[in-house]
């Protein structure tokens, strides 16, 4: 205040012509704060809100009467906040300062959306809901809106489309949207331009849900069970995964005003619903393509069209069992029906057998492979050296790696005599791959059943194949491979005999020599077309591969009876050579152990041992007898010890497996002594499907399945670890366990994901105690199945497998009640392969790609800082005590060590972790770059070295601008003054600060900003030249260093939009000089704002509040139409008021019953052109009512 020579008395402030202060003293500065919310209201009309201020002084001299001061007004421009805004003020944010506004939306607050339940898969339908966020700044007017914002810890919020298929998670098509402006005193937040569009696409791959066979597949399953006893019991305790594959694509588009909606949604197309697995006896294959409509306006389910296949084939040797049916039908196109989320009509929907299961049964294989033609040898060595320019097939390059792996360990490291494997070996050298797949032979037999056997870098593998021969059920040998190291033999049978063969199993023995055991066909002229006439012809044979002159012996009968013998099982060698047998047996001729004890349907187990230095087979001996309800069986043995477990069904007629337990019989390699068969397990959960390995010292570890999780008990001690949990999937029945040279055990299986039924597997790293996390063996669409694993001399694993492509198929199924279904997108199985492949098992430390960070204030000398730092081990096996280092610069290139921190204990295979480090800025004021080094010091043997590292600049110029204020004067000039500041390090250099029109974008006024040391500002005035601004609004930008020559690190905070008014009223009348003069009105003659020169009954005044022409006397604010019509039984009153609106107004709707007082009925409604309508319903006492139309 500047008192002019007057005594200072008092100062009083005024909010809208209300006191709201009086401040003493001599000042010169006095102060107050006023409540926007209590004093002011939200408007949009000028001078409607303003702060005045009077000061009175005692004149100099002798006055005692205190003189007023001329009142210093101060607008207060209050915006309204957009009505589609208003829902969502109560969970809004707002800065410290109060100056910025901060809220998240979704909308429609009643989704469209639609449901039906479908038969087995379940619930299908979908909704549409959009979120978003708005921010504004008060000081600048500043506003943004972003659609389909993604919420920290809001999984729920999405945008635009999310659809629901079973108990699967949600997928979600998204859509994304950005809009932004400047508030204006005349028009607000302008939202009537923001509309966003944009393309919809639902993708991907999602699992459905676990099914068991017998509510996927139903009355198919009991008619596969019932003809097949022991089908249930392979049945009853796994789960099938259906995963859908949508193939939708469509638009959507929303406004957001006058409120948030969305104006138009369609999404269509189809889906592909899947599901393939294979089992050495069990093939499962589910398959369709629904055909999906959503959209509005309208009915939101518009169209669904569902037709999906299921087979189920269960084999034994060369017979087939199959059925099939199309177990959901729905043609319907009735969106009526669907949206009432009723049952459809039951003759559209239902589970229909194909006719041919009614008559279906066991019966040889078709044989479709042979119409490819024979197998094909893929590994034969070329005739010539290929040329450089010739790239090498995927079946060589893999082989080469494959060779390269099991050279990568040195001629002392090979295996020892005797057996066994040399000590692990992780590749250090980055050129020795850690990975290998290839296909040995393609177009196999799709039952070949791969067994393999190693001795250092020899690999035999035995397979079988269909020999061509014409006959429907002794088609079958047993064909061998030899890998020496550096080459594969072509494949040879082991004896030409026309007795099929099945059920290879192989082995060495000490001396080097492989051990081959199979199932044979007894009589030559065998023609029977059931697996229970083959059963009787059942015999197991051996042949013994003689390494010194490279051939086999000729198989010999290991029995000779009329019953089934099946299922040989061989491992070794033990520490003398020798090696152990088991096969089962059953009088009855049935694969399935039944009856009552002492029945001849019980299965029996019998065992026998090869030794190898007089080359004969002791006497058969029973190891189990008389089991009924086996489950699985497992045999290991080596060193001086064997280990034989199966699990038993105890209640062989319940309907789970709670009575399922595991037994063991340990063998003395000594002594030549099986021990006393134990039952290791006694709870009351499922305990089936054990495998057992034994390590170089003697250790049994046994695998299983418990409840449904996979356990491991270690030398039968009582106290078993979860290994993996949720492993009931079907793929886990046939999984194999290996264990390595160091004591890796581990465990591959066949698992549905969103590639396929791919191969899986996963390492036990005893130095640690852990199990890795999953590993891809393969990830395609392809299946793989029985695996066949061993180690080599390097310590890889190493596995031969069937891989089989699938192809998409139209299934046209005879159903009965007559009739052909038509299904398509049906994945079924096609050629099979024979795959080899390695993995080597290693350590590799990941720094995490955006894990590094840096939190701090400044980032200049001084300030603390928090380094975080993600390291993954994305190895197989767990890394202890990990030490990860920080440095400030490059260390290898003069950068200093800021500090270590040591990741105590083991951090696990796949496992992931943060490290995090306190560090203070030091001095000088530079730009740094903040270096991470994982394993410094190279203590951890890796595979790949170059992943430890990670590089993060923290700073670096950064320039901002701050709005500080703005004025204009009426000749149109104006002055406006911004702060320039340096956020960061280095010192800026001279960059070029700019104003423009935010219309066109034209440069106003520009200057140069000097060089800024790190934190240090300066405020720049702007000043504009007359007629610069006009009357009323202009929008204007800031920009900094629009060249970037400052090669600036954050440029979002290079722009600062703004906005200015200038109010010219010298009449005082309250109307703007411009609006006067453009309707041939005068600025100096107050009165003009009582004239009603159209006649309509509004003044001047009252027509410009109103944005009406006060020259037209159809423009004025006035009631459109007026409905009214009140319910005889209620006495309540509705009514409809309309009116015609105008841009850049707010109205509110009032009512009274006397007209004297007035109750709001609307308020802050936003216009609509060309109509707004407010519907209002009330009991009014003495039946009338009045309504009016106020504009703010």
């Amino acid at each position: 205040m500047n008192w002019n020579g007057f005594i200072p008395q008092y100062v009083e402030f005024f909010a809208n012509g209300t006191r709201s202060h009086s401040n003493t003293g001599d000042g010169p500065e006095y102060e107050a704060t006023f409540s926007v919310d209590q004093h002011f209201s939200p408007t949009l009309q000028k001078r409607a809100n303003a702060i005045s201020v009077v000061a009175y002084g005692l004149p100099p001299g002798s006055g005692t009467t205190p003189q007023a001061s001329t009142p210093c007004l101060v607008d207060v421009a209050v915006i309204p906040l957009p009505n589609a805004l208003r829902a969502y003020l109560t969970g809004a944010n707002k800065s410290s300062e109060g100056l910025s506004l901060k809220l998240k939306f979704a909308f429609p607050q009643n989704k469209p959306a639609g449901a039906f339940t479908l038969p087995v898969l379940g619930t299908m339908g979908g909704e549409v809901s959009v979120a978003g966020q708005f921010s504004y700044h008060i000081r600048t007017r500043q506003w943004e809106m972003e659609i389909g914002s993604e919420f920290e810890g809001e999984s729920s919020k999405y945008s635009a489309f999310k659809l629901q298929l079973g108990p699967m998670d949600d997928i979600s098509a998204e859509i994304k949207g950005k809009g932004k402006g400047t508030a204006s005193i005349s028009h607000g937040i302008d939202f009537s331009g923001f509309e966003v569009g944009a393309a919809l696409a639902l993708s991907g791959k999602h699992k459905i849900a676990d099914f068991t066979p017998f509510s996927l597949l139903g009355p198919v399953v009991h008619l596969v069970t019932d003809r097949v006893k022991w089908a249930k019991k392979k049945l009853k305790a796994v789960t099938v995964q259906i995963w859908f594959k949508p193939g939708l694509n469509g638009e959507l588009e929303m406004e957001a005003y006058p409120d948030f909606g969305v104006t138009s949604f369609e999404l269509t197309g189809t889906g592909a619903v899947e599901a393939e697995y294979e089992s050495k006896k069990f093939r499962i294959y589910v398959g369709g393509e629904p055909r999906i409509k959503f959209g509005i306006p309208g009915e939101f389910f518009k169209e669904l069209r569902v037709k999906a296949y299921a087979g189920i084939e269960v084999s034994l040797w060369v017979f087939d069992f199959e059925t099939e049916y199309v177990f959901i039908e729905f043609p319907n196109d009735s969106a009526s029906s669907m949206n009432a989320q009723a049952a459809p009509p039951a003759e559209e929907v239902g589970v229909l057998a194909a006719t041919s299961n009614a008559t279906a049964g066991w019966r040889p294989m078709v044989r479709p492979w042979r119409q490819v033609g024979e197998e094909k040898f893929m590994a034969a060595p070329p005739e010539a050296p290929p040329s450089e320019t010739n790239e090498p097939g995927e079946a060589s390059s893999g082989l080469d790696a494959f060779i390269r792996m099991g050279q990568s360990v040195s001629e002392e490291n090979s295996a020892p005599e005797g057996g066994g494997v040399a000590a692990m070996m992780i590749p250090s050298d980055p050129e020795t791959p850690v990975e290998a797949t290839f296909p040995l032979l393609e177009n196999v037999f799709p039952k070949s059943e791969p067994a393999l056997a190693g001795r250092g870098n020899e690999l035999m593998l035995l397979y079988v194949r269909d020999t061509g021969a014409a006959s429907t059920v002794q088609f079958t040998e047993v064909a061998f491979s030899r890998f020496d190291g550096v080459m594969w033999s072509a494949p040879e049978s082991i004896s030409s005999d026309p007795r099929g063969q099945f059920d290879p199993q192989v082995a060495y023995d000490g001396d080097g020599n492989a051990m081959a055991v199979f199932a044979r066909v007894k009589d030559a002229g065998f023609a029977g077309v059931e697996p229970e006439d083959m059963s009787a012809q059942m015999e197991i044979v051996w042949s013994r591969w003689d390494n010194a002159t490279a051939t086999w012996s000729t198989p010999e009968a290991l029995t000779d009876n009329a019953f089934l013998d099946f299922k040989p099982q061989l491992s070794g060698p033990l520490a003398d050579g020798d090696l152990l047998l088991t096969w089962n047996q059953n009088e009855a001729n049935e694969t399935d152990g039944t009856g009552a004890p002492g029945a001849v349907t019980n299965m029996r187990v019998m065992t026998r041992r090869w030794d190898r230095a007089t080359q004969t087979w002791s006497a058969a001996e029973v190891l189990v007898t008389d089991l009924t309800g086996e489950l699985s069986e497992s045999l290991a043995a080596a060193g001086d010890k064997g280990v034989y477990a199966w699990t038993l069904d105890m209640d062989d007629e319940a309907e789970g497996y709670e009575a399922a337990e595991v037994f063991y019989r340990l063998y003395n390699a000594t002594t030549g002594i099986w021990g006393a068969a134990t039952r290791h397990t006694t709870d009351a959960v499922p305990d089936r499907n054990a495998r057992v390995v034994l390590d170089a010292a003697g250790n049994v570890y046994a695998v299983w399945s418990r409840n449904d999780d996979l356990v491991m008990d270690v030398n039968f001690a009582g106290t078993p670890t979860v290994v993996r949990t949720g492993s009931t999937d079907m793929g886990f029945e046939d999984f194999a366990a290996t264990i390595g040279p160091a004591g890796n055990l581990a465990l591959i299986w066949q698992e549905m994901t969103e590639h396929g039924a791919d191969a899986h597997y996963r390492v036990y790293d005893p130095a640690s105690g852990t199990w890795g996390q999953d590993s891809f063996l393969s990830q395609d669409s392809d299946l793989e199945r029985s695996f066949a694993p061993v180690w080599d001399a390097a310590g890889n694993l190493t596995l031969a497998y069937n891989n089989v492509q699938i192809t998409k198929v139209t299934k046209n199924v005879v159903v009965e009640g007559g009739g052909v279904i038509e299904v398509e997108g049906v994945p079924q199985p096609g050629q099979v392969d024979l795959m080899l492949a390695k993995r080597a098992l290693v350590r590799d430390l990941v720094a995490v790609p955006e894990g590094l960070t840096a939190d701090g204030t400044t980032f200049l000398p001084g300030d603390a800082l928090t380094l975080k730092a993600r390291v993954k081990n994305s190895g197989n096996l767990a890394v202890s005590n990990v030490e990860v280092a920080f440095y400030d610069g490059d260390p290898d290139n003069g950068g200093t060590l800021i500090g270590a921190e040591i990741i105590p204990g083991w951090l696990e295979a796949a496992a992931e972790t943060e490290v995090t480090l306190n560090w203070t800025v030091p001095q000088p004021e530079q730009a740094r770059t903040i270096h991470l080094k994982i394993d410094p010091a190279s203590l951890v043997s890796e595979s790949d070295e170059t992943n430890n590292t990670l590089a993060l600049p923290i700073n670096g110029v950064d320039l901002a601008l701050e709005y500080q204020s703005g004025s204009v004067l009426r000749d149109g000039s104006a002055r406006v003054v911004v702060k320039v500041r340096n956020l960061s390090a280095p010192e800026s250099p001279v960059t070029t600060l700019r104003l423009k029109a935010a219309d066109g974008g034209a440069t106003l006024a520009e200057t140069s900003v000097s060089q800024l040391a790190p934190g240090q500002s300066v405020d720049i005035p702007f000043d504009l030249i007359a007629g610069t601004h006009p009357e009323g609004d202009r929008a204007y930008l800031l920009v900094i260093d629009e060249e970037d020559f400052a090669s600036d690190i954050d440029l979002e905070n290079n722009e600062s939009p703004f906005a200015l008014n200038l109010w010219i009223d010298d009449d005082g009348d309250g109307i703007p000089r411009w609006w006067e003069q453009s309707h041939g009105m005068s600025d100096s003659n107050p009165a003009n704002a009582t004239l009603d020169a159209d006649g309509d009954g509004f003044d001047a005044l009252a027509e410009f509040l109103s944005g009406t022409d006060p020259n037209n006397n159809q423009s004025k604010l006035g009631v459109g139409q007026f409905n009214t019509s009140t319910s005889a039984e209620t006495g309540i009153s509705t009514s409809a008021i309309s009116w015609a609106p105008v841009v850049g107004r707010l109205y509110r709707v009032e009512r009274s019953f006397d007209l004297s007082a007035w109750q709001i009925v609307a308020d802050d409604v936003e216009p609509t052109p060309p109509q707004n309508s407010v519907t209002d319903a009330t009991t009014p006492p003495g039946g009338r009512v009045f309504y009016r139309v106020v504009v703010k």
